[in-house]
């Protein structure tokens, strides 16, 4: 373990998007956050001074090259060859005997964060083995019923019309086959975003759409499902918070896993809650799980994020069928007019210690990803490979808690 303080980037991605590095066919298929941590690299690590680490335990029979992030899975073999969530965790540390503290064995290379005197970690976090009892085909059915139920609380009949075009119209295309692809593809089988090959699975933005479908229909209607996966998150980031040489964590999430993001901090205690100092959403459908599924409506945890210290920045792309700017108030229907009054933020948060309610401060970045991405990427959702714009920009909030050296700040909300 190192003898300073390091930051720490938490990435989350939707369920089915999030493969683990492996060797199949005696080739070596990267996880899904190789790319983005390699891009992170490429900004932070300039000069020769190598501030983002590589794995300290990188597992080079499966993982090439210069630099990977640490990914954790929320199963993992034990000696007995059974899969165990514990054997997993402890990757990030084992708890004590009363479960207040985490402690880090400074001789075991399984459970450090940095080497060679890097200051920031990168932890991908991966959902094992949540394809079992997969969702009907009537599943997707509820979720869209319930998206045309309240679709008027998303937009007015001049956006909805918009949007028809604009976003559903790529969805209705796919629908034909949609029995025929949830039981050919499970909903929550791993898959490749904006990575070129996908083993037995159809590519392009059509299979993208699918998929996304699939994750949003499947976390909206399985409430046990979206159990398992919202307190492995939780578990995760409790122990990184509660060990003594991680300062900081970044939570950093993109698609549906910025569901899953707001989810886990519902549910964090505010020992760990404190510690994160910056909350990224890329790509984020969260105000239609709002609108169109009366998601959120009655949280009982948000973060409330000090605009001076900790941040919460969206990054959208207008282009992007999944996104939408969050810096609106849940009332503003998409493409109308917003009144200044309105720029509140799709959430707010009750301070007990003063008995205030506050706006939690959101920052809307628009970027172009359609323009900034490689050739042959996926287009407007693919933030990852946007270097351009993203990726810098990423990189400062990256750094802002390393700048500032300030102590996280957060209240608990309504």
């Amino acid at each position: 373990m190192s003898s300073y303080q390091i930051l720490c980037i938490v990435t989350i991605h939707g369920i089915g998007f999030q493969q683990p590095p492996k060797l199949i066919d005696g080739v070596k298929r990267p996880g899904y956050a190789d790319d983005l941590h390699t891009n992170l690299c490429q900004v932070l690590n300039q000069g020769g001074n190598v501030v983002l680490s590589d794995d300290p335990d990188r597992q080079d029979d499966r993982q090439e090259g210069v630099s990977v992030p640490i990914y954790v899975e929320s199963l993992w073999p034990t000696d007995q060859k059974l899969p165990s969530r514990e054997e997993a965790l402890r990757r990030l540390g084992s708890w004590d005997v009363g479960q207040a503290k985490v402690i880090v064995d400074p001789n075991d290379k399984t459970q450090q964060l940095v080497k060679d005197g890097a200051r920031i970690a990168h932890v991908a976090l991966v959902y094992s083995d949540l394809q079992e009892g997969e969702p009907a085909f009537l599943t997707p059915l509820i979720a869209a019923s319930m998206a045309v139920i309240y679709s008027f609380r998303y937009a007015n009949i001049g956006g909805l019309m918009k949007t028809l075009f604009r976003d559903v119209e790529p969805l209705l295309e796919t629908m034909a086959e949609d029995a025929k692809k949830w039981l050919e593809h499970p909903s929550l089988s791993i898959r490749q975003s904006h990575q070129a090959v996908a083993l037995g699975q159809p590519g392009g933005l059509g299979a993208v759409i699918h998929n996304l479908k699939n994750d949003v229909a499947a976390y909206v209607c399985q409430n046990g499902r979206r159990q398992r996966v919202r307190t492995f998150i939780v578990e995760a980031l409790q122990r990184l918070a509660s060990r003594d040489d991680v300062a900081a964590i970044v939570l950093n999430t993109h698609s549906n896993g910025t569901i899953m993001g707001i989810d886990a901090l519902q549910e964090l205690p505010p020992s760990a809650r404190k510690k994160i100092s910056t909350f990224i959403t890329a790509g984020s459908p969260i105000r239609k799980y709002v609108d169109l599924f009366t998601w959120g409506k009655h949280l009982t945890v948000v973060p409330g994020i000090d605009q001076w210290v900790n941040r919460w920045r969206n990054y959208y792309d207008q282009r992007d069928f999944v996104a939408d700017p969050l810096l609106p108030c849940a009332a503003w229907e998409i493409d109308t007019a917003r009144t200044k009054e309105q720029e509140t933020g799709i959430y707010q948060a009750f301070d007990p210690t003063t008995g205030t309610i506050s706006n939690i401060p959101i920052q809307d970045v628009l970027v172009d990803n359609v323009h900034h991405n490689p050739e042959g990427h996926q287009g407007a959702h693919d933030y990852w490979d946007n270097t351009q714009d993203f990726i810098k920009s990423v990189a400062e909030d990256i750094l802002a808690p390393l700048v500032k050296g300030a102590r996280p700040k957060f209240c608990v909300p309504l």
